[in-house]
């Protein structure tokens, strides 16, 4: 029996939201040990960070301070000059 090319791209973008978003709980949960409540500006970088390689965003994420995430994330702003 043969899977449809549906079925396959269905599995495994099931697959890759499962690991997207346990690298959300995984940063989010570092956020909160760390610093005590992921405060809107530590909610903002979480997206760019879990782009990364797991060991990756376990080095930055216990490594830099609070001001150094958010300077390292800070989304681009094409209004400053």
């Amino acid at each position: 029996m043969q899977l449809s090319t549906l079925y396959l791209q269905r599995v495994e973008d099931a697959s890759q939201q499962g690991i997207q978003q346990s690298k959300r709980q995984f940063v989010e949960s570092i956020f909160q040990v760390r610093f005590g409540n992921i405060a809107e500006e530590l909610a903002q970088i979480i997206e760019p960070l879990i782009q990364l390689e797991p060991l990756e965003i376990a080095r930055l994420s216990m490594q830099l301070h609070r001001s150094q995430l958010l300077a390292r994330f800070e989304p681009e702003n094409p209004t400053k000059s």
